[in-house]
């Protein structure tokens, strides 16, 4: 809890690269004023507010649009103005205001013809209106009774574009590709048993034009006193689509002389077949500068709404990071 009043400001950059194609740039990050006071804080510019307690797939955090290019990286900074009001020690009240819609993809790949190619077409987007303004409102907890929980609700729109199909005499035809507007329910609660950690996370989705969805997770994790780190979570989808699907994700992590680590993680759809293997190498250089090398493989339909419906072959990232 703040004791004090002031004002701040805060920015960052990331430097992207494609060594393939010899190209780089520099992407800005998070840009925000921030006033705190004795009880409060404002931030008003480009901002990631990251909700959830479960582990990489957070159905609560819809705050963000997801980067559809890889399902675990970072998401995208939005304008906003979020407010933290603490109520206790304990318990925080938090208000988002998101006055545009920045969505993650602007068209869908449909299949068209009698070969069934896949065709992209654009999506109608979210006109920049008062009336299309986001909100969102979250009440959460630490160290409540042994547990840290959060209750949240959002109007808005999603972030990947909707197709709506319309059936004809020749075949179904897109009708309206377009974002549609929704609300979400979210909870997530977390605590600790005999040194391990337990989670649980649970959205549901009422869009304004067709049927609800929902995503669930559970998961735990425990380190050992060697420094071997096990965690794994079970998933529970019914997407967009009404499609019901079944994930599970582990990751083992083990130290290497006190200041590295190597990870292993996969994730698995066990309706469809589809998974994914992702082992990761972080080296401390230095007291202020860390080096990430991530190795990611897919295989099937894993993430059907944001590749397209596959996934496969391989990526490999560098990641290099500094503090000042």
């Amino acid at each position: 809890q703040q004791t004090e009043a002031g004002i701040g400001f805060y920015t960052d950059f990331n430097l992207m690269g494609d060594l393939i194609q010899d190209l780089s740039q520099i992407e800005l990050g998070e840009v925000y004023v921030e006033y705190f006071g004795g009880n409060h804080e404002l931030r008003v510019g480009r901002q990631r507010r990251a909700w959830g307690t479960a582990l990489e797939i957070n159905p609560t955090d819809n705050l963000n649009p997801p980067n559809t290019a890889d399902p675990f990286g970072e998401k995208a900074p939005v304008i906003m103005v979020s407010g933290d009001y603490y109520l206790s020690e304990a318990m925080t009240l938090t208000g988002i205001v998101i006055p545009f819609h920045q969505p993650a993809a602007k068209e869908v790949l449909l299949s068209a013809g009698p070969g069934g190619e896949l065709v992209s077409k654009d999506a109608e987007l979210v006109a920049d209106d008062w009336a299309n303004t986001q909100y969102a409102l979250r009440i959460g907890g630490k160290g409540v009774y042994g547990f840290d929980y959060g209750l949240s609700y959002l109007r808005g729109f999603e972030a990947l574009p909707f197709a709506q199909i319309k059936k004809t005499p020749t075949g179904p035809v897109p009708e309206r590709i377009y974002f549609r507007e929704y609300q979400v329910v979210g909870a997530e609660l977390a605590t600790g048993v005999g040194g391990a950690g337990l989670w649980a996370e649970a959205a549901y989705f009422f869009p304004e034009d067709g049927d609800d969805y929902y995503t669930a997770v559970a998961g735990g994790d425990y380190k050992f006193g060697n420094g071997l780190y096990l965690v794994g979570q079970l998933i529970f989808k019914k997407d967009r689509l009404q499609n019901r699907e079944f994930l599970v994700q582990q990751a083992v992590e083990f130290p290497l002389a006190a200041i590295h680590s190597l990870r292993f993680g996969t994730l698995y759809n066990t309706e469809t077949g589809g998974f994914m293997l992702r082992p990761e190498a972080e080296f401390s250089v230095s007291d202020v500068a860390t080096l990430n090398l991530t190795y990611q493989y897919g295989e099937g339909n894993l993430f059907a709404e944001m590749s397209g419906g596959k996934m496969g072959g391989n990526s490999f990232n560098v990641g290099f990071s500094y503090h000042f």
